[in-house]
């Protein structure tokens, strides 16, 4: 059963639409993930952390079958394919921020995933 998801993407490191694209590419890559939509793509400034350069930002609509630990697991594994390490300063710039907003009506609240 598909259900429909919202993640938000930002980078601020390197080429960041490029960025922003291939986390796009490669998420569309499973077989189950379909649908992606985007929003236009939009520069903000950086938050908490200010002395590093803005973000390029978007969100995606998507539909899938994966539970939302499996999602989540797709979402680690884009970032780490795109360059973001696991050991990583909380604010620090980076290539690649991908955060799974909402997961059709599911609620979650454990240490890895709220």
């Amino acid at each position: 059963m598909s259900k429909l998801a919202y993640l938000s993407l930002g980078s601020n490191i390197g080429d960041r639409e490029a960025n922003l694209v291939s986390a796009i590419t490669i998420l569309g890559n499973y077989a189950e993930i379909e649908n992606i939509t985007s929003a236009s793509f939009y520069e903000t400034e950086p938050l908490y952390t200010t002395d590093q350069p803005a973000f390029l930002n978007t969100v995606i609509s998507l539909e899938t079958s994966f539970t939302a630990f499996q999602l989540l697991d797709v979402v680690h594994d884009t970032e780490t394919l795109l360059g973001r390490t696991k050991d990583r300063e909380k604010n620090a710039p980076r290539t690649i921020d991908i955060d799974i907003l909402c997961l059709d009506d599911v609620f979650i609240e454990t240490e890895e995933l709220t």
